[in-house]
């Protein structure tokens, strides 16, 4: 891919499933890694669709719009998020929920746990927005930017290693001097993954929505 496709900037759509934690599938075919490398190829685009429809839009925009490498990384089963209207241009961030006390950034599966966490956040009193990152590569800084400013707490959540994933990144652009009380960065670090459920994987990585947001009430409770 590196040196057969980036290098020469050539056209090709790669399609990557079973994108983030996939259960029973094993320790082998967890699909955590992939960021760490493909986010330091040039010229590569990469989205991750969190929806069907999503996933239909992304492809033909990857076919008939794009001029170079691109990957399509979906995750194994369907996700189950609130009806959302599509964005036009998938290359930047889209803002789903409007919120004043603070933000999360997600994408594919794990908008579900963004979700989640975010209707806690909001039944303990604090008002949270839920972005949809869609290019993970190149991220949509200046629409993170956008989002984040006056914000108490900014997250972003996901299923893959630390190593090049997008919180890191977020978190690296926005320590240049975005006004905001702290940020929290969600992945599976560096680590390998067990066989298991999906649900028993992100509990015990401490990725589910409940666990999100309860971090989040801890630190926006002594920001007050």
């Amino acid at each position: 891919m590196l040196h057969d496709v980036c290098l020469m900037n050539l056209h090709v759509v790669f399609t990557f499933d079973r994108a983030g934690v996939v259960g029973k599938d094993g320790a082998t075919h967890q699909g955590v890694y992939d960021l760490a490398y493909l986010s330091n190829m040039p010229n590569i685009k990469i989205f991750a669709p969190n929806s069907v429809i999503s996933l239909k839009n992304y492809l033909h925009h990857a076919l008939y719009r794009e001029k170079g490498p691109v990957v399509i990384r979906y995750p194994k089963g369907r996700t189950n998020l609130p009806e959302i209207k599509e964005t036009q241009n998938p290359e930047k961030v889209q803002l789903l929920r409007d919120g004043k006390d603070c933000i999360i950034f997600s994408y594919g599966k794990m908008m579900e746990e963004a979700f989640s966490a975010a209707e806690i956040l909001e039944d303990n009193g604090y008002k949270c927005s839920v972005a949809d990152i869609s290019c993970l590569k190149p991220i949509d800084f200046d629409g993170v930017e956008n989002l984040s400013n006056g914000k108490k707490l900014i997250a972003c959540l996901e299923d893959v290693i630390e190593s090049g994933s997008c919180s890191m990144q977020i978190g690296n652009h926005l320590s240049k001097g975005i006004s905001y009380t702290e940020y929290l960065g969600f992945n599976l670090g560096d680590n390998f993954l067990s066989s298991g459920e999906t649900e028993e994987i992100l509990e015990a990585a401490n990725l589910k929505g409940v666990q999100i947001a309860g971090k989040m009430i801890n630190i926006l409770d002594n920001t007050k």
